[in-house]
């Protein structure tokens, strides 16, 4: 019998851009962390851990590309995709590590030129960019590409979507290999190997709402919301075919903090003299601020957890103080975690 993999693993070590790893983070726990456990992963993990059996998508972020061929096991990467049913979603420098051959060559600064093979070969063609100038470790710099992408629920559309620095993809549709989105001039913005792969150019996982951008292209952006996120959850389930959130249902959205249309607030019900006002508890994917004032809204930076006595209510579907009523225990199960919605149960768990 065969068991269902649970993790989506993000990768953060060396090469990978800290800016791209928390927002790719983020949003892929946004859309898929109500069926998967999205995590971050460094070289360790992914070249000692038998990490393979459990992981329903690996994604490689972007960054440099260089760091990623000296610290990844290619082979293994490989293998896990080719012969044990993995799924690989590599974005920009994940974009460049994912085709057979490279040639970076910012217009504005050849000393950063990469030219070379030898990378994981899921796209049978050369992985050519940046379009325009180009400097690491300015994504304040990101700019608002036009791309089209054909979705089997609604068809072709068009959109503005984050670009810096990712790669257009050489080379033709194959049995294998397929061109799914491309840039305003026709060049293909986002390739398939089968449906285990995705290599995307723009910064999908990019949301303006939460950077640092010029005006008019924040503004660009955050208007072409809704067809990034469209495009992504094409991406997800209909090339991947991973579970992904029902962004139709009511309390379904998966979101980060700060996000608060699509993220309720989380409430902890009972009595904790152990808690006190300000509390702040941290693990290696959040951190949890504990407060009993209903003003203390959540942050791009932390989660405020509300403190509840049991008598008082909650905005929550979940009806506490029925269950509590219910209740023939002396303590177990008098205090509770309640929300409509929470990124990772693991997390809370360990509260």
């Amino acid at each position: 019998m065969s068991v269902r993999r649970m993790n989506v693993c993000v990768y953060s070590g060396r090469g990978a851009s800290a800016v791209c790893v928390n927002q790719a983070s983020r949003t892929f726990r946004r859309l898929l962390g109500a069926q998967y456990d999205v995590m971050k992963v460094d070289a360790a993990t992914l070249n000692q851990e038998p990490w393979e059996d459990s992981t329903a998508l690996l994604i490689i972020p972007g960054g440099r590309d260089i760091p990623y061929m000296e610290d990844l096991p290619l082979e293994r990467i490989r293998k896990y995709v080719q012969f044990q049913k993995g799924k690989y979603f590599g974005i920009c420098a994940g974009g460049y590590f994912g085709a057979s051959s490279i040639l970076f060559d910012p217009p504005n600064d050849h000393s950063l030129k990469v030219v070379g093979g030898g990378r994981l070969g899921f796209w049978k063609g050369i992985a050519k960019g940046p379009i325009g100038d180009f400097v690491y470790g300015s994504e304040s710099l990101c700019g608002a590409l036009q791309v089209t992408f054909d979705s089997a629920s609604t068809g072709a559309e068009s959109g503005f979507v984050p670009y810096f620095g990712g790669p257009w993809f050489e080379g033709s549709n194959s049995v294998e290999n397929r061109v799914i989105s491309t840039y305003e001039d026709g060049r293909a913005a986002i390739v398939a190997y089968r449906h285990s792969v995705i290599l995307c150019g723009p910064h999908l996982e990019f949301d303006a709402s939460i950077m640092d951008l010029k005006p008019d292209i924040k503004e660009k952006l955050l208007a072409f919301k809704s067809f990034r996120i469209r495009t992504l959850l094409g991406l997800l389930r209909d090339h991947l075919q991973l579970d992904v959130a029902d962004q139709t249902s009511q309390g379904a959205l998966i979101g980060p903090p700060g996000d608060q249309e699509s993220y309720p607030p989380i409430f902890m019900i009972g009595n904790f003299p152990e808690l006190a006002q300000g509390t702040i508890i941290k693990d290696s994917v959040d951190s949890f601020v504990f407060s009993s004032n209903e003003n203390d809204a959540s942050t791009s930076d932390q989660w405020s957890v509300l403190l509840r006595t049991p008598s008082q209510e909650t905005p929550t579907r979940f009806k506490h103080t029925k269950f509590l009523d219910r209740l023939s225990t002396s303590t177990f199960g008098h205090r509770l975690i309640v929300s409509d919605c929470v990124t990772s149960t693991q997390n809370l768990l360990k509260l």
